[in-house]
């Protein structure tokens, strides 16, 4: 019997465990800083609650790891974050405990694509939400906080990809131009993009075929449609950011890939030494409208957030030489070496001893290898 990990997932031992500790540990800490609470949602959840989410996202229709339960109810393993946490706030009504809500998280996700480079179908995310703040101070804490972590991690060199959606008034408007503008063009559109104009158009920019044509290359922006107080309200964000010496650059072509992002969103990239590969990091944006979509029925519960890719952050680290200046595995304080098997009695007395005095110590099980144990 040859039994191996299934395609898309992977062992993480010894010095990856190691790397992926200090990564972790690192970003939690900043975020407990920040006062964010750390909540746990289940890896399963009701398909509901991403088809009401992002209906039309490739994520939804393509990528799920989803199965009926014994009762005929259908089943998803967790995509992604930001709805689980969202369907938790409202089941454990999270609105009447606190008017501010500020959670982080870490755990696993489940995506059915084809392995590459820093893409698994098990993969690992850390990230933040942030809920009920009515005003721009919410974008810039979470870039803010993205900053801080790239300036932690050493990652000097990423870029935060920002871009405008908009508020409903300039989403209107811009849709009526992009549409009409479109069917002049669909001749020019991939079979995947005109499909796209009857769901989700403005995953048209995203297409990695169509975005490399000048039809999308010419067609107009949204950022030329934003109202008088989106346009104020974007430059302000972007002047506090400059301030702040946040390295960031604005992306008229950025959308996200999932349906229910609003407003402001973005993007982190990383360029690879080699320059081989411009590495997506993370990112993440505003969600004004996913509590309703979910049935909370609550007015105005804005709402902005991001995750980073645990993988992928490896990745940039190692490729940024972040843990060279680091030992590759822990190593233990005190070693005790029984030569006699009568001493294995004391021995452990003081093992024990020093371990729980928060000194990690090892000692020899067998004295047939002593000359094994002095190497």
């Amino acid at each position: 019997m040859n039994i191996k990990k299934i395609k898309g997932t992977k062992d993480f031992l010894l010095n990856d465990i190691y790397k992926w500790q200090i990564i972790e540990t690192k970003i939690k800490n900043l975020f407990e800083s920040y006062n964010y609470q750390e909540i746990r949602t289940p890896i399963l959840e009701y398909s509901d609650v991403f088809y009401h989410s992002a209906p039309y996202s490739d994520m939804v229709l393509k990528e799920t790891f989803r199965f009926e339960d014994k009762k005929g109810k259908t089943i998803v393993l967790r995509p992604e974050g930001t709805a689980p946490i969202i369907r938790s706030y409202i089941e454990n009504k999270l609105d009447r405990w606190s008017k501010l809500i500020k959670f982080y998280y870490y755990g696993p996700f489940f995506r059915y694509e084809r392995p590459q480079k820093g893409r698994y179908r098990q993969f690992h995310q850390i990230g933040a939400e942030l809920l009920n703040v009515r005003n721009n101070l919410s974008k810039i804490e979470i870039l803010l906080l993205i900053q801080d972590i790239l300036s932690l991690l050493q990652l000097n060199k990423a870029i935060i990809q920002i871009n405008h959606l908009g508020d409903l008034k300039t989403r209107r408007q811009f849709l009526d131009v992009f549409t009409s503008y479109l069917q002049q063009n669909q001749h020019h559109l991939c079979l995947l993009c005109l499909k796209r104009m009857k769901q989700n158009i403005l995953r048209i920019f995203d297409c990695k075929e169509c975005s490399q044509k000048d039809v999308i290359k010419k067609a107009p922006l949204i950022l030329d449609y934003l109202t008088t107080e989106s346009k104020l309200q974007f430059e302000y964000i972007l002047n506090i950011l400059s301030l702040h010496k946040v390295n960031f650059n604005i992306d008229p072509y950025l959308v996200r890939g999932l349906d229910y992002y609003t407003d402001f969103v973005f993007e982190i990239t990383f360029l690879l030494k080699d320059q081989t590969m411009n590495l997506v990091l993370g990112g993440g944006g505003c969600y004004n409208d996913l509590v309703n979509i979910l049935g909370g029925g609550f007015n105005n519960n804005q709402g902005i957030g991001f995750a980073l890719g645990m993988e992928r952050l490896l990745i940039a680290l190692e490729d940024n030489s972040f843990f060279d200046q680091l030992n590759p595995l822990p190593s233990i304080d005190v070693y005790i070496l029984v030569l006699h098997a009568k001493c294995f009695s004391t021995s452990l007395l003081l093992l024990q001893q020093l371990r729980k005095n928060q000194i990690k110590t090892e000692m020899n099980y067998e004295i047939d290898h002593l000359f094994k144990n002095l190497k």
